[in-house]
C-alpha cells in the first residue's frame, strides 16, 4: 500500500509549474513526508516587504549499532530485531526516491537549478536546489559547505541528505545466519521557501500590538486555568550587560542585556487532549490576528501535532513559539510559546526586552537574575535545595 501511495505523489509530479502560489507539487511533498513520519515545520513571518513562508524538516536516522562490549545475549536481541530496522529502511529508500524525482522533476521547470550526487561502498551524499523567480538576473547564490543556496528568488527548495555504512561483526552467534550487520549512520534535511510582496515597508510598520493581541487570547487562557490542577505564575527573567552565568537554555547573542516578564500557565499530563484544543484555540487567534495586520512584524508558525510530552523529568522542552512579535525599532518583542515536560504543559506569555535568555529551569522558576535562581514553591529541583525558593 505505501509503495502504490509513493507511485501515486510521483506521478504527480510529473506535471510541475512554479507559480504565483506555493507551488504544488512541493505541497505534497511536505504533506507525504509529514504522513510518512517525517514532520514538517511550516512557519511564516512578516519583516517587511514581503510575507514569507518557510518549510522545514530535520531527520536523523539510525539503522542498527553494535557497541563494542556488550554480551552475546544483547547481541542476539539486536539481530532478532534486524527486521525492525530493515522495515524503516525501507521506508527511508522510498521517501528519497520520492523526493528525488520531484526536484528532478521540477529542476527542469525552475529558473535555476542544482544537483550532486555521490555514492561509494555505502557513503551516499544528494543535495538537490531550486530557485524560481520572475527576474533572473536578480538571483544570487552561495554554497556552504557543499550546499548550494539561492537568494533573492520568489520560491526556492533544498533537499539534503547524506549517509555512512559501517559493516560490524557480530562475535558468538555461529547458528545465526546474520553473522554481519550494519550501521547506517544518516541525515535529511528539507526546506521550501516561498514569499508574496507586501504593501507594508520596513520603514512603514507598526509595532506589534502586544496589548491587543494579549486581549485577544485572554478567553482561552481562562479556560486554561479552570482545568482542575491548572496554575499561572510570573516570569521574570534578566540578565544584564557583563553577567556570564551558566545555566541559559536558549541565548541570542546580538544584545548582551535581557529582560523576560510575562505569566506562565501550567496544566498537568492528565489534561493532553483538552491542551491539545486550547493549542489549536491559540493557534487560530494567532493566525487571524497575524493576517490580518500585515503593518506589524511578527514570525508564526502552525500547529498541525500536539505538544511532546517528554518521557522523564528533565529542563523541559518547548514545542515552539506559537507567535513572536518581532521588536520594531528596538521596542519590546512578544512571545506565545508551548513547552512540556514529565509532569505536564505549558503556556507562556512573555513580553522581552533586548536579547530573550531562557534558564534551563525556566518551568520551576519564579525569577532568574544573572544565574541567580529563586524557585516557585514546590518545584526546587532535590540538587538544589540550598537554592531560594518562593515562599
Amino acid at each position: 500500500m505505501k509503495r502504490i501511495l509513493a507511485i501515486i505523489f510521483l506521478a504527480a509530479f510529473a506535471v510541475v509549474a512554479f507559480c504565483q502560489e506555493p507551488n504544488k507539487q512541493l505541497r505534497q511533498l511536505e504533506k507525504y513526508l509529514n504522513e510518512q513520519g517525517y514532520e514538517v515545520k511550516h512557519s511564516q513571518s512578516n519583516a517587511g516587504g514581503k510575507i514569507a513562508h518557510v518549510w522545514t524538516s530535520w531527520q536523523s536516522f539510525g539503522y542498527l549499532t553494535l557497541p563494542e562490549g556488550w554480551s552475546v545475549g544483547e547481541e542476539r536481541s539486536r539481530v532478532q530485531n534486524v527486521g525492525v530496522h530493515r522495515v524503516k529502511q525501507e521506508k527511508m529508500i522510498e521517501m528519497l526516491d520520492t523526493a528525488r524525482h520531484a526536484f528532478s522533476t521540477l529542476s527542469k521547470e525552475a529558473s535555476e537549478s542544482y544537483c550532486y550526487e555521490y555514492h561509494k561502498k555505502g557513503t551516499d551524499t544528494i543535495k538537490y536546489a531550486m530557485a524560481s523567480c520572475n527576474d533572473v538576473d536578480t538571483l544570487s547564490s552561495f554554497s556552504h559547505e557543499g550546499t548550494k543556496y539561492f537568494f533573492n528568488a520568489q520560491e526556492t527548495a533544498n533537499f539534503d541528505y547524506t549517509s555512512r555504512t559501517f559493516e560490524n561483526e557480530i562475535k558468538g552467534l555461529e547458528d545465526s545466519e546474520n553473522k554481519k550487520t550494519h550501521t547506517l549512520d544518516a541525515g535529511g534535511f528539507y526546506q521550501h521557501y516561498y514569499s508574496i510582496p507586501s504593501e507594508y515597508g520596513w520603514d512603514d510598520m507598526q509595532p506589534f500590538d502586544t496589548t491587543a493581541f494579549k486581549a485577544l487570547i485572554k478567553p482561552v487562557l481562562k479556560k486554561v486555568l479552570k482545568l482542575k490542577g491548572a496554575k499561572s505564575s510570573s516570569v521574570y527573567w534578566r540578565h544584564d550587560e557583563g553577567c556570564t552565568a551558566d545555566g541559559l537554555w536558549r541565548q541570542s547573542f546580538v544584545v548582551p542585556y535581557g529582560l523576560t516578564t510575562g505569566t506562565m500557565y501550567y496544566i498537568p499530563a492528565e489534561h493532553a487532549a483538552e491542551v491539545d484544543l486550547l493549542c489549536r484555540e491559540l493557534d487560530s487567534l494567532a493566525y487571524h490576528y497575524v493576517n490580518s495586520h500585515p503593518e506589524q512584524p511578527y514570525e508564526y508558525t502552525y500547529y498541525d501535532r500536539p505538544i511532546r510530552q517528554p518521557e522523564e523529568d528533565n529542563h523541559g522542552t518547548f514545542s515552539f513559539d506559537i507567535v513572536n512579535g518581532v521588536s520594531y525599532k528596538g521596542g519590546n518583542e512578544y512571545y506565545l510559546m508551548c513547552g512540556s515536560d514529565a509532569s505536564g504543559f505549558y503556556i507562556l506569555s512573555l513580553i522581552n526586552r533586548g536579547a530573550i535568555w531562557i534558564p534551563y529551569d525556566w518551568l520551576r522558576l519564579k525569577s532568574w537574575i544573572n544565574g541567580e535562581k529563586v524557585y516557585l514553591k514546590g518545584r526546587e529541583p532535590k540538587e538544589d535545595k540550598n537554592e531560594k525558593m518562593n515562599e
